[in-house]
């Protein structure tokens, strides 16, 4: 006998889908008539990046819409009488609501941004918002894929590969573009509120990001492996913005700019470090329970 749909996630599942949908409208018609570079304004700092650094959005976007689709199609398909999103159930209700409040969270950034708020803290609450309710969709979707049985991974191979290309990595890239976007609001703030001297507040926002890198590579490399071995799409973020501005900024008389650079071999060597090690890890280690499905 078939089991019965769960008429509230289906509900929650369209909501998600339909307050994305209402982002990328907001999006088109309150940003199309303001430019992405900021440089120039009021507000620019020496770390921001050039306009066509924040085109990967349109990735960031374009993952997300991947994975709702992915969740659509949980609905329709079932393996022995019951729904696939009721037999993993590692995107829930809770995850779901949280989502939907980071896309109303999204509208309200693009208020904040028309009216040009970057002098004060209301960016970095409203971007701090934004990359809070990601961070707990991605511990909610750890702690819920550690819990999937290993018998259902194994005969649910192929989702649990959807769910860590497209819902692992893609919150994961989502949240890695929001921490770079929370440091340029951070160096925003102390240079145009509390007048501290760019030439002071810049390096102080890139040891600030610096030891959270650090801190996420140790993480990731002990603590918390487990959870995210599979995950490729946080560094590549932050390279590309920190290449991004070096492109466009460089200059070798400015402590600035060899910061930048610095932080940009790092998190490169971080990256490169991290495949091996996985490689290694899946061919040598017993995988935990939630990544069966993979070997």
């Amino acid at each position: 006998m078939a089991t019965a749909q769960d008429v509230c996630f289906i509900i929650l599942a369209v909501l998600t889908l339909i307050s994305f949908l209402t982002v990328q409208i907001f999006s088109y018609t309150t940003m199309s008539g303001h430019s992405g570079d900021v440089n120039g304004t009021s507000y620019d700092t020496d770390l921001v990046p050039p306009g066509w650094a924040f085109s990967i959005w349109g990735v960031i976007y374009i993952w997300q819409f991947s994975w709702m689709i992915y969740v659509l199609t949980t609905l329709c398909r079932q393996v022995n009488g019951r729904p696939i999103y009721q037999q993993l159930h590692v995107i829930t209700k809770l995850y779901l609501i949280i989502y939907i409040i980071n896309m109303a969270l999204n509208v309200a950034f693009f208020y904040v941004y028309i009216n040009m708020e970057s002098g004060t803290i209301i960016p970095i609450v409203s971007v701090g918002s934004i990359w809070l309710t990601v961070l707990l969709c991605l511990v909610i979707y750890h702690r819920n894929m550690a819990a999937v049985p290993e018998k259902t991974a194994k005969m649910l191979r192929k989702d649990l590969i959807c769910l860590v290309v497209l819902v692992q990595n893609g919150l994961a890239i989502y949240v890695s573009w929001c921490t770079l976007a929370n440091m340029l609001c951070l160096n925003s703030f102390f240079v145009y509120f509390l007048n501290i001297p760019m030439s002071t507040s810049s390096p102080v926002v890139l040891t600030i990001l610096s030891v959270l890198l650090i801190l996420y590579f140790i993480l990731e490399m002990t603590y918390l492996k487990d959870y995210l071995e599979y995950t490729f799409s946080f560094y590549p973020a932050i390279m590309w913005g920190l290449a991004s501005r070096t492109i466009d900024r460089f200059d070798p008389q400015s402590p600035t700019s060899i910061y930048v650079v610095v932080l940009l071999c790092v998190v490169t060597l971080f990256f490169l470090v991290k495949i091996p090690v996985t490689v290694i890890r899946s061919k040598k280690s017993v995988p935990p329970q939630k990544y069966a499905a993979f070997n």
